[in-house]
């Protein structure tokens, strides 16, 4: 398996969702970290633009025999890095900051029993015992470790200005003459790394199925510029961030806890859940798993562009929604053992199928591009 360490160059720029068109709006709001598929997509360049044979082609046979040279590369991980090393991941939701607190004081959302009448349906809903509000940040591996691990939190290191804004306007102007194109004056906020806080910041991407130089420059985002290292990882992923053991499990419940954004077919839950009993068996196991809770965020939406069609010109994808990162579900186990359930959530894809993709696109599709990486925590 491998690391690869995506440094800026400048600042840096992911657009979201919403239309940017001329006439429609002069501000462009941006999202960070990136939409996993922007990865992919840059490091799947940074290989092409490596190989000597590689060339843009109409010939479909060309295009699938290139194609295949990539038939194995899987993103299995996606992190931010500070400090020149330390790991970071998002802040799981069920854990919050307390209001009004000079530090950065964490607590977990409890359990208790769903007496509601609304349209949730969980038998069991979260709550906050004290005053607190969203932790939208990262921590850092020991950390989410005893998050995982349901763990005292105090002192934890909680990191909520990892990126900084930094506004740029800017002006449409035409191919030949250069000059300002009426109605394309526009204003976006351009990111940056806060380095003066934190030192040396990146992007960290496990991989594999993926041959790259030690290192090089792609493009990611807005046409911005970031170079890359490569490396071998040096311990296993069950050692990264180990699954908790069996027996601090209680009730028989467990944690699923999403560190990259997650497209389920159903919304807000997997597929092979029913979506009255909130009751189902995971594929390809012997689990039947029951979802109790959850903390999940609003939904996002990922769009894109696809630059050729078989008409010859590019056209927008159709829009998705996401679960977003941080996102937590809790479920427990009916029928099978927790062991099938580390060796089928922990440090895996959770990530099913576009409802938006083409009939003919493979079930992995998200999956292997690093949506929904999850980590299981009791």
């Amino acid at each position: 398996m491998k690391i690869i360490r995506l440094t800026p160059l400048d600042t840096f720029f992911f657009r979201d969702a919403r239309s940017f068109q001329a006439g429609e709006d002069a501000w462009a709001e941006g999202v960070f970290p990136p939409p996993p598929s922007v990865l992919y997509g840059a490091l799947a360049s940074a290989f092409y633009a490596s190989q000597n044979d590689f060339s843009l082609s109409d010939n479909t046979e060309v295009n699938n025999r290139q194609r295949e040279m990539l038939k194995n590369f899987r993103i299995t991980g996606i992190f931010i890095s500070v400090y020149d090393g330390k790991i970071v991941l998002p802040v799981p939701r069920d854990v919050v900051k307390l209001k009004d607190e000079d530090k950065n004081n964490l607590m977990y959302l409890e359990r208790k029993p769903n007496t509601l009448v609304s349209s949730l349906q969980t038998e069991e809903m979260l709550f906050s015992p004290q005053q607190s509000e969203t932790a939208s940040g990262y921590v850092d591996d020991n950390t989410y470790k005893k998050i995982l691990l349901r763990e005292n939190l105090d002192n934890p290191s909680y990191y909520s200005d990892i990126v900084i804004t930094e506004g740029k306007t800017g002006i449409g102007r035409e191919k030949l003459t250069y000059t300002a194109q009426e109605g394309e004056l526009y204003t976006m906020n351009m990111y940056r790394f806060n380095t003066d806080k934190y030192k040396k910041c990146q992007i960290v991407v496990t991989c594999e199925g993926l041959e790259l130089p030690e290192k090089g420059i792609t493009r990611l985002g807005s046409k911005k510029c970031f170079s890359y290292t490569t490396e071998d990882m040096g311990i296993t992923t069950d050692k990264f961030i180990p699954s908790p053991p069996k027996e601090d499990m209680k009730e028989n419940i467990f944690r699923l806890c999403l560190s990259t954004p997650c497209i389920f077919q159903k919304g807000w839950i997997p597929h092979w859940l029913d979506e009255n009993t909130l009751e189902g068996n995971v594929p390809g196991t012997d689990l039947r798993l029951k979802l109790v809770t959850a903390a999940i965020g609003k939904p996002t939406l990922l769009g894109g562009f696809n630059m050729k069609a078989k008409n010859g010109k590019g056209f927008p994808k159709p829009m998705c929604r996401m679960v977003p990162e941080g996102s937590v579900y809790y479920f427990r186990i009916l029928e099978g053992t927790y062991e099938e359930v580390i060796q089928k959530f922990h440090f895996k894809s959770v990530s099913e199928k576009s409802p938006s993709k083409e009939e003919n696109s493979t079930t992995d599709n998200t999956a292997k591009k690093g949506f929904g990486i999850a980590f299981i925590g009791i």
